[in-house]
């Protein structure tokens, strides 16, 4: 009996890009064969997205594309946070679909897959070649107005020790150039466990027993950021990158959202970091036009970016989300407002970026390669950029393709266009 094919079409966060390769893992495992979506297969999985309606509308689409054509993708199976509480939606309109199943019932999937659990340490690669993400945790405790997630994933857990270890030992045996550490609650890592490893140790735990050249972390939540916790970054091979979702500055908006702070105390976080890690870099995300955010709110918040001087920014427009608390409140600000206003924030940020380039120019920095491009150019990533694009790109000619280490490269300058440095190969 010939083995079951099967294709993954992946939507989400890095979350749901660990749950996909959990699965893809365990598929594997079975002799399962996965194929390319021009592929005929017998199964064809949706890892998705419910956190916005803009993701489950993207994932509706592809649901459609792949149950236009039944020959080509067999069954369609939906998985992950979508159906976890819109099971309803999905079953009216997507006829024909052979199952969906949330993103904590993944045993349930493979169960009826006739497919044993996934494995111990079960790691396939579905991301960039020379790194990976590590779930420490899951779910979430905190109860941010706006966040569908700890109704999606549950209440926050970590992972212990011996089970990270088991992943981190595939990841090595990988020699992988980066390891990046995700949650939705990183910085509360360890606080329900009963061996008193915290985030801190962990990375430290990690720097001792495994050789990643960068280990990094990615949404430290500013509530409650203590300075042991983040004391570890830029320690040994642990990079200086701070990704600080501080999501607004004003008092009124922050208590509506249901987050603590406010400008004086998310300035006076950055700056004990900077007088402690002089080479720290900042990423952080906002939201513009949260129910009853007025102008003077907005140019608390604006005024934030301009001392904050961040080094990375993503800002999104509220979305009013009917099964989150910030559905109720009153004051909804107009959506043609929230995204003026975003596009202002993102404005300033260009300005602070471009005034950042400058001392960058000439610099020798360490880059890791993502893939090469056409007449000796290659496109890669600084250590100052998290993988996937999300700071954007770096662009270096000259470099060795089969090089398994970050390579030393020196920044000319920035193309805006490609969105990327430009630098060239030193060694």
């Amino acid at each position: 009996m010939a083995s079951p094919r099967f294709f993954i079409d992946l939507h989400g966060c890095p979350k749901a890009m660990t749950d996909a390769e959990k699965l893809t893992a365990s598929l594997l495992d079975k002799g399962w064969l996965f194929v390319s979506e021009e592929e005929e297969r017998e199964y064809t999985f949706v890892v998705t997205c419910g956190f916005l309606e803009s993701a489950r509308k993207e994932c509706d689409r592809s649901l459609e594309f792949y149950l236009s054509d039944p020959s080509l993708s067999g069954s369609v199976v939906a998985v992950g946070c979508y159906p976890e509480l819109f099971a309803e939606r999905i079953d009216r309109l997507h006829k024909g679909l052979h199952l969906q199943i949330g993103v904590n019932r993944l045993d349930e999937l493979l169960d009826s897959l006739h497919v044993p659990g996934v494995p111990d340490g079960a790691k396939v690669l579905l991301g960039g070649s020379r790194w990976n993400y590590l779930k420490i945790s899951e779910g979430c405790s905190h109860r941010c107005a706006y966040c569908l997630i700890p109704k999606i994933r549950g209440p926050f857990h970590s992972r212990p020790w011996d089970e990270l270890a088991k992943e981190l030992d595939v990841m090595a045996a990988l020699e992988l150039q980066e390891v990046v550490l995700i949650s939705q609650d990183t910085a509360a890592y360890g606080k329900d466990l009963c061996d008193g490893l915290s985030l801190s140790g962990l990375l430290r735990k990690i720097d001792e027993n495994y050789s990643f050249p960068w280990i990094r972390v990615m949404y430290l939540n500013p509530q409650g950021l203590k300075d042991e916790t983040w004391s570890a970054l830029g320690e040994g091979r642990v990079l200086p990158y701070f990704d600080i979702p501080f999501q607004h500055a004003s008092p009124k908006v922050l208590k509506g959202m249901n987050r603590g702070g406010d400008v004086e105390e998310h300035l006076r976080l950055l700056e004990r970091i900077r007088k402690v890690k002089p080479d720290a870099v900042f990423r952080t995300t906002l939201i513009t036009g949260f129910p009853g955010e007025e102008e003077e709110d907005f140019r608390i918040l604006e005024s934030f970016v301009r001392e904050a001087r961040f080094d990375h920014m993503g800002v999104f427009a509220y979305s009013d989300e009917e099964l989150a608390a910030s559905f109720s409140l009153p004051d909804k600000v107009d959506q043609a407002v929230a995204e003026l206003r975003r596009d202002t924030l993102y404005e300033v940020q260009n300005g602070i970026f471009h005034e950042k380039l400058e001392p960058l120019k000439g610099s020798l920095q360490t880059l890791v390669l993502e893939e090469p491009l056409k007449r000796g150019l290659h496109r890669g990533r600084l250590w100052f950029q998290a993988p996937e694009g999300i700071d954007g790109w770096a662009f270096v000619k000259g470099a060795k393709e089969k090089s398994n280490a970050p390579l030393f490269v020196r920044i000319e300058g920035y193309d805006y266009d490609k969105g990327g440095y430009l630098t060239h190969y030193e060694r």
